[in-house]
């Protein structure tokens, strides 16, 4: 029996599909399995990560199990710390121990692996490979449009839905917190504008992940979402930035940051995104998502309702990160682009 481990190329695009399509059920046509995608997700340069961000284990040369690195670079007291967010984990049933070999491999480039939420199935698991619940991640959403939201939803909810339009009409009339002073600035890519920002010396309660000019670019090129960027101003001076993704009617506040913290600078740079967004006529929904108490307090104050506390796990071998919460956004994962089309929205 031959084990070996490669780096995902093109070539191998169509096995990876495969696997993912024999362990999840994915259609040959979802999202997931587009090779415009994959390419992007493995084999596009970004800052924070050298080569192939696949990874693929063939046993007899046959494609036996596979999972994706997404990189996230933690800001801790004591340093960078460096983690992987796993995605695309998927292994061939008939070759059992095959997921935990690709894991064990990916586990040794990193001292961290970090899991958001996950199957009923992988939560039971993960405790046993001595992963930890650190805190939760919430998900929540704001209805802009509650008509168009029903007529593009292609789940039919029977008697539930005449109220569930009421509901969320009344949910798109909550107010928001306000942004006097506040402004956005459209960009088509970041430069060092933003580089004062990124070594704030804000006395921030939580763990931050690094943020580069370079690595929100590589984010603004996703095929499977559209990416918009802009600077957060505070009269006039650039005190943060927003990454918008919209998909399927559906716009996610995918990256923010805010040199602050004061909680009325972060309500009122979510207040100008959630404003943004609802411009778009295309947009039916509004989605957000924080694991911090300054995030929350900073979303909740713009009328969003919580639809999801996912537990954040974390695999930490040496301890680096006990007693700590962790600032993950959309972006340190795959929610800021992926699309289940059965259930485009959350509200």
């Amino acid at each position: 029996m031959a084990l070996q481990f490669s780096g995902t190329s093109p070539q191998d695009f169509a096995e990876v599909a495969g696997l993912l399509q024999k362990a999840f059920g994915t259609q040959a046509d979802a999202q997931a399995v587009d090779p415009a995608l994959m390419n992007w997700k493995y084999l596009q340069p970004r800052p924070d990560w050298e080569g192939s961000r696949g990874y693929l284990l063939r046993k007899d040369g046959r494609a036996v199990a596979h999972a994706c690195a997404y990189p996230v670079t933690l800001s801790t007291p004591s340093g960078p710390l460096r983690a992987i967010h796993m995605g695309d984990w998927a292994a061939d049933r008939e070759d059992a121990g095959a997921g935990m070999l690709v894991w064990r491999h990916l586990s040794e480039l990193a001292p961290v692996m970090l899991t958001v939420g996950g199957s009923p199935v992988t939560r039971e698991l993960l405790p046993c490979m001595r992963y930890r619940i650190a805190h939760n991640w919430n998900l929540y959403a704001r209805p802009v449009r509650p008509w168009k939201q029903f007529r593009t939803d292609p789940f039919r909810r029977g008697w539930k839905q005449p109220p569930r339009i009421l509901r969320n009409a009344a949910w798109s009339r909550r107010p928001l917190a306000g942004h006097a002073g506040w402004s956005l600035r459209k960009v088509d890519r970041f430069d060092e504008t933003i580089r004062p920002l990124l070594d704030t010396s804000a006395q921030i309660p939580f763990v931050r992940a690094v943020r580069s000019p370079e690595l929100l670019n590589y984010f603004l090129t996703c095929p499977a979402a559209t990416f918009s960027g802009y600077l957060i101003l505070s009269n006039q001076q650039v005190r943060g930035w927003l990454l918008l993704s919209s998909i399927a009617h559906q716009t996610r506040i995918a990256d923010l940051w805010v040199d602050s913290a004061d909680a009325a600078a972060w309500s009122s740079a979510v207040s100008l995104a959630v404003e943004t967004a609802s411009s778009d006529p295309d947009c039916s929904e509004i989605a957000a998502a924080s694991a911090t108490d300054l995030g929350r307090q900073a979303i909740e104050a713009n009328g969003f309702h919580v639809c999801e506390k996912e537990p954040v796990f974390v695999y930490d071998r040496q301890g680096m990160l006990e007693g700590q919460t962790l600032q993950l956004e959309m972006i340190d994962g795959d929610v800021a682009f992926f699309l289940n089309p059965a259930y485009p929205y959350l509200t």
